[in-house]
């Protein structure tokens, strides 16, 4: 599509080219999403990818037949087959291609492991760990309705130390009657400064 009237404020567009890109299959491999099609625009185009509402950290497109979407923390967590959208923009206008998606599929919740006997103070703060492709892209992305608990408090999600399949967070700390009382885990405490003085 392009502008065929000079005046902007009154632009018509005008269609210049029959070929609309279109997918026709899309494989998760790892924290990818190869899209298969035909059409796909290459030169002057940047890509866009999302699944599951979730935008693609980035695209790259092989060929005018496919393109790889990468989520850096995985590929989104959906147990019902989703379409996901792939969409093609001009990078000198705000000109976009929604490629035609025939192809669609679900990346179910699949759990390896989990840190096992952790001892941890009940101040919190200990690394637990997850094993489970795109877990961490949920909790950073939908963190209201995606986390872990502990004693009905929030795990706190560890971005920088998490991957694709690896999701970490820092244990909250734990307020029970004993660690109140033994450890004033609830209490505040007032610090008061001293003078400093110096001499020569």
């Amino acid at each position: 599509m392009r502008c065929a009237n000079t005046d902007t404020l009154a632009c018509t567009y005008e269609q210049v080219s029959a070929a609309m890109p279109s997918v026709t299959s899309a494989n998760i491999s790892g924290s990818t999403v190869v899209f298969i099609g035909t059409d796909f625009k290459t030169t002057g185009f940047s890509g866009l990818a999302s699944f599951n509402g979730i935008s693609a950290s980035a695209v790259n497109v092989d060929s005018n037949t496919q393109a790889t979407a990468t989520w850096a923390l995985g590929v989104p967590i959906v147990a019902s087959t989703t379409k996901p959208e792939l969409r093609f923009k001009q990078d000198d206008s705000k000109v976009v291609y929604n490629a035609n998606m025939l192809a669609e599929f679900s990346n179910i919740f699949a759990l390896t492991s989990t840190t096992q006997g952790l001892t941890c103070s009940y101040a919190g703060g200990c690394e637990y760990e997850v094993v489970a492709n795109g877990l961490a892209t949920m909790l950073k992305e939908m963190p209201n309705s995606n986390y872990l608990s502990f004693c009905e408090e929030k795990c706190i999600f560890d971005e920088k130390s998490s991957t694709a399949s690896l999701m970490k967070c820092k244990l909250p700390k734990v307020s029970t009657l004993y660690s109140d009382t033994t450890h004033s885990i609830q209490k505040s405490h007032l610090l008061k400064g001293m003078t400093v003085t110096a001499s020569n």
